[in-house]
């Protein structure tokens, strides 16, 4: 049994088979690139978090000398002025 192909339609489906693999690799290399954007994402705002919790810090020491300085000025300010 022999399935003879006429060569048209044989090279309609080279050309088929060809544009398929020019998708593939395109569909594959948005996608690797989108990966590589994704992790740059995650990369900043791990970095973001980070930041945010170091000034986080930093707001609650200046805060916590603020309250000190207060309670130790507030009293004295009271009595110097009379209040």
């Amino acid at each position: 049994m022999t399935t003879d192909f006429p060569s048209k339609e044989l090279l309609e489906v080279i050309r088929s088979q060809a544009r398929m693999e020019e998708k593939l690799d395109t569909f594959i290399k948005s996608t690797t690139s989108m990966q590589s954007e994704i992790a740059t994402i995650k990369a900043d705002v791990a970095e973001l978090k980070a930041k945010r919790r170091e000034d986080k810090a930093y707001i609650a020491a200046l805060s916590a000398v603020f309250s000190v300085a207060f309670a130790l000025i507030l009293p004295a300010a009271k009595k110097f002025f009379g209040i």
